[in-house]
């Protein structure tokens, strides 16, 4: 399977993308303590139409400011940043405004935790060279979600999937998630491509969700956090801790998996099929 990636343009998206189809975005946020041992990835999910009036929403209030776009990381960065010439009021506005068009436009937001050294332990190079690594099988995990949200509403299975570029990694999951769209019938996904939080306020959005969980893991600043955690809200972020037991299981899942691809190749998949009546 050939890799395509493709690189969306600035402030635009893809002409070919349905108006209702839906758009998951994935962003990743690292454990900063030293240790690197702790691994989150957050998705967004809306439709694509909701994603382009986010989009403008978000830009036109990023402008009021004059920011390029909102970086969680710097949030509380009072000496500098991209936040630095505002004040304390007018960062807390500007997110009170942003998560205001989030809950708006968007339907669900996720987020998967992974400890990278215990998911290595439950596998091996074999099967990560096939499945990838944490950071990949964390997107997946976010995928299946996304899978079973739709069809828990009985909604369309079209999906456009945005991954934040940068990571050492994301070539590697779009490349995986290439041939899913080949082979898995789940979910129909229409494109998978890199983008930059820059570009793309969606990613800001699951910037801001990865963000907020690392910094209530580690008992840290939470305002962002409780600026996207509104009870009553129809959008309300979820949180999956894919602890040793999950890993355990999806990793004898994907062993099992490979073991029947392996046996029909070897009996069946290089068989050409008879013509019809023999």
């Amino acid at each position: 399977m050939c890799l395509a990636v493709l690189r969306f343009g600035h402030y635009e998206f893809p002409s070919w993308w349905d108006e209702w189809s839906w758009l998951v975005a994935l962003d990743i946020g690292f454990d900063e303590s030293g240790s690197g041992d702790v691994l989150l990835v957050s998705l967004q999910l809306g439709t694509v139409q909701r994603a382009r009036k986010l989009k403008t929403r978000w830009q036109a209030e990023l402008n009021k400011v004059d920011i390029p776009f909102f970086h969680s990381k710097d949030f509380r960065n009072l000496k500098g940043g991209i936040f630095k010439k505002l004040t304390a009021e007018q960062r807390a506005r500007l997110l009170g405004v942003l998560t205001a068009i989030m809950r708006k436009r968007l339907s669900i937001g996720y987020t998967g935790k992974v400890t990278i050294s215990r998911f290595n332990s439950k596998s091996d190079n074999t099967l990560r060279s096939r499945w990838g690594a944490a950071y990949s099988f964390a997107i997946q995990m976010l995928l299946l979600v996304t899978r079973l949200w739709l069809d828990d509403h009985k909604l369309g299975a079209d999906v456009n999937i945005l991954v934040e570029d940068g990571h050492k990694n994301s070539n590697q999951i779009v490349e995986i998630l290439q041939h899913g769209k080949a082979t898995d019938p789940a979910l129909n996904i229409m494109t998978v491509g890199l983008g930059s939080k820059k570009d793309h306020p969606i990613l800001q959005a699951a910037d801001m969700l990865a963000y907020s969980e690392w910094q209530k893991l580690t008992h840290g600043d939470r305002d962002i956090w409780e600026a996207l955690h509104v009870e009553g809200c129809q959008y309300l972020p979820g949180y999956l801790d894919l602890d040793e037991e999950l890993v355990g299981q999806a990793v004898d899942y994907a062993q099992r998996a490979e073991i029947a691809r392996k046996l029909w190749r070897s009996t069946w998949g290089q068989r050409k099929p008879k013509p019809e009546g023999v």
